[in-house]
């Protein structure tokens, strides 16, 4: 008798996980991370930089940041020292549906290989990264 009731509670549990499930898809619910984040072209006192290479010591860098979620903060570093909080300058944070626009007004480069990573880290899921390499010449 044991036995039947335990198949019987496993199929109540399966049905009601399916019937979840399909809930959850039908009112667009969804579980997965939806944040992105980009990096503008480089650009140095307004010429592109297309190949990542210049011999300004200091650049700014531009972005886009979305979610539908919100994000509680964004933050940038460079791997040659320096770090910080990129300016939000359009929308706000832990706003959902953020489509905002991001802004850090100076990053000082050492001589070679600068690998510069922005993240932004989302209300719910996993930090989003991107990253710009870029060389200084001098």
């Amino acid at each position: 008798m044991k036995t039947r009731t335990y198949g019987k509670l496993a199929f109540v549990l399966c049905l009601a996980f399916l019937l979840s499930s399909l809930v959850s898809q039908a009112m667009g619910v969804e579980c997965k991370d939806n944040t992105t984040l980009s990096i503008a072209a480089l650009t140095v006192d307004g010429v592109l930089v297309p190949d990542g290479i210049t011999q300004a010591r200091t650049i700014s860098l531009t972005g886009a940041v979305s979610s539908v979620e919100g994000v509680r903060k964004l933050s940038w570093r460079n791997n040659r020292g320096g770090a910080g909080t990129p300016k939000l300058y359009i929308g706000k944070y832990k706003n959902a549906d953020l489509n905002g626009k991001w802004h850090i007004p100076a990053i000082n480069l050492k001589p070679g290989k600068n690998t510069i990573e922005v993240t932004a880290f989302p209300l719910r899921g996993k930090p989003v990264r991107e990253t710009l390499v870029v060389y200084c010449q001098q």
